[in-house]
This record gives C-alpha cells, structure tokens and sequence, in this order.
C-alpha cells in the first residue's frame, strides 16, 4: 500500500480503536518518539491520559494483584475517605452528606470489580493465584515485573497506551492472550515490537520510521511488506 508522510499529531486525533505499529531499523529512534510522546513533548490533547510501559515496576512488599490495582488512584482516594469518614460520622453527623457521595462514586467505577479484573489481568500475563496473592512483588524477576507493568497499564485503560516490546517479556500463551486482549482494546494503542505475529495480530496501522520522519502504512506488518 501506498504509503504517507505521517504527522505526530495524527496519533492524537485518531478514531478510538486505531492500534499502531512502530517499526524501524535498531537506533533510528523509536524508542526516542515513545518517550517523547510519554512526556507530553508532542501535542497531546489535554483530556487524553498516557500510559507508557517501558520499565519494570519497582518491587516492594505488595503483591501484584495489591499493585495492580493501586494504578487506579481515584478508587484508592475514595477508599480511604470512606475509612476516615466512616470512622468519624459519630463525631460530626454532617459527615453523612460525603460519605453518601463517595459511595456513589466508588459505584459509578465499579471500585467493587477492581480486584476481580486486576486477578484476570494478572491470570492472562501468567500468573497463579498464589503468585499473584501470597508472593510479593520483590520476589519476582525483572521480566515478571514487566508483566505487572503490562497488567497496570491494561488496568488504568488510558485513552492512549504505549508498549515498548512488550513481548520481550512474556511466553507465547502470555503473547498470544496480549495480543486477542489488544485487539479489543478500546483506545489508541502505539507499539514498538520486533514480533512480526504479535503485529499482524494486532496492528490497524503501521508506522515506519526512517530519517527522523514517520509514514504511515495502513494494515499490519505483512500488509506493510507488499
């Protein structure tokens, strides 16, 4: 397919459901784009929330299902008023108007849901429940720490997520249920990978880069070959 000279901001404007493929020759900056686009360098616009998994999460004593589902702030915010709350409605009845509020908010994102998604994130990226419950997350091998930056990334569901060879990290069961996972992805997806399977699967779009400048392919990688 023909191809054409490739604006950073096309990225920003994308119908949802468009899943790029960055490709490109080692060193020719790939990465570099990523990072920049993580950092808000590009034009991004301001309701459009990035998620940039490059780097292992940083072992502690949580487990990865405790820091899986940390990565949704709001609902731990909320959680943690409605403790407060709870345990100071005797004090000031006046507390009651908030703490109604905030139970209706923890409702409206399903705050109750949140342990059960974050398990099934953690079982489709190779987890057990014992690892994923009973072991903490300093324990784990960098390579499964990846794993649990991949199922955080999944879990936050940002309008705009960036995959830097995830692949790199995972057997093929865990590849293989990625890649079904992205296809029904909701959002926007950029990804850097070398796995030619892991794109064809995924990618709508493929995005070369050469000489500092990006062109767009539409299709996957083989659509991308011919």
């Amino acid at each position: 397919p023909r191809s054409t000279l490739f604006p950073y901001t096309t990225l920003f404007r994308s119908s949802y459901g468009r899943r790029y493929g960055v490709i490109g020759r080692n060193g020719v900056g790939k990465s570099t784009l990523m990072r920049a686009i993580s950092r808000r360098e590009l034009p991004i616009p301001d309701d459009m929330d990035v998620v940039y998994v490059e780097q292992e999460v940083q072992g502690d004593e949580n487990t990865p299902l405790q820091c899986v589902v940390s990565a949704d702030t709001e609902r731990s915010q909320l959680m943690g008023e409605e403790i407060e709350l709870t345990s100071k409605l005797h004090e000031n009845p006046e507390h009651a108007t908030r703490l109604e509020e905030v139970y209706k908010r923890l409702s409206e994102i399903e705050a109750d849901k949140a342990e059960s998604r974050a398990a099934a994130l953690l079982d489709g990226l190779g987890f057990n429940r014992h690892m994923m419950s009973s072991m903490k997350s300093n324990e784990f091998s960098g390579g499964w720490r990846m794993r649990i930056s991949i199922a955080r990334a999944l879990f936050m569901t940002p309008k705009l997520l960036l995959l830097d060879e995830p692949t790199n990290h995972l057997d093929l069961p865990s590849v293989l249920w990625l890649a079904d996972y992205l296809t029904r992805w909701p959002h926007t997806v950029v990804v850097v990978s070398h796995d030619r399977d892991f794109l064809n699967t995924v990618c709508t779009d493929i995005v070369y880069v050469k000489d500092k400048k990006l062109y767009a392919y539409p299709g996957n990688f083989d659509d991308f070959e011919i």
